[in-house]
């Protein structure tokens, strides 16, 4: 549950989601960065400065991908955001790549699965496939 939080928040902080009536239209525009080595996330329209990583040295960054409306999250790391289109594969955590799919496009309609506890915002009910709990999800709507 602590994962899917982080994660959860992860995403409503890199886009500045405050509220569950944000418009699809109000996005921060920007490019999604992550570090391979502390896996922070920042948006901005340039690679941002490489000091200070919390895992000792400066960060190494990486572009996922440009902010957008479309969901992905992925099936190896459980790694949660919003681009425009699937994001980089290259420097999964665990290993290799990453293994996006796409969940759902960002809205205002609160959902959560019933066994992993996994909280989407989404226009309509995210696809239920890879639940971390084996299985498919089961969502219910807030």
């Amino acid at each position: 549950m602590q994962k899917n939080f982080y994660w959860l928040l992860v995403l409503f902080l890199a886009f500045g989601i405050c509220g569950a009536d944000l418009a699809a239209s109000e996005f921060t525009k920007g490019k999604m960065w992550s570090c391979r080595k502390c896996r922070m996330i920042s948006v901005n329209e340039k690679q941002p400065k490489v000091a200070n990583c919390k895992r000792k040295g400066n960060h190494q960054w990486f572009l996922l991908g440009e902010v957008g409306e479309k969901i992905f999250r992925c099936r190896k790391c459980k790694m949660m955001l919003a681009t425009k289109k699937q994001p980089n594969v290259i420097n999964c955590f665990p290993s290799g790549n990453h293994q996006w799919y796409e969940m759902a496009k960002y809205g205002n309609k609160h959902f959560r699965c019933r066994k992993c506890e996994l909280e989407v915002y989404a226009n309509k009910q995210p696809k239920v496939e890879y639940c971390d709990k084996k299985g498919n999800h089961q969502w219910d709507m807030l």
